[in-house]
């Protein structure tokens, strides 16, 4: 929370931001859970997943993952862009 309250965020702010990125968070890895096990598992005569299903979950739950960075590096480069602006009228 330190890097937010040197952001120009007070302490306030700052964790009402970060209760709402925990939320984000939990509330994306529901649906990747939700979504890869609907795509995935296929059957429930066994207790364990088969080793097609564990792939697919691993794969699909790895794209998720690697698109969620992307895009969090892309919102992070766009933030900046506004910081600036912002700053440098």
């Amino acid at each position: 929370m330190d890097e937010l309250t040197t952001a120009g965020l007070d302490q306030k702010s700052a964790s009402i931001l970060l209760s709402a990125q925990i939320k984000e968070q939990a509330s994306f890895m529901n649906s990747v859970t939700e979504r890869c096990f609907q795509d995935c598992v296929v059957s429930f005569r066994n207790k364990d997943l088969s080793e097609k299903e564990t792939t697919c979950i691993n794969r699909c739950a790895d794209k998720y993952f690697a698109l969620s960075q992307v895009l969090g590096v892309k919102y992070w480069e766009e933030q900046q862009k506004f910081m600036q602006q912002q700053q440098n009228p």
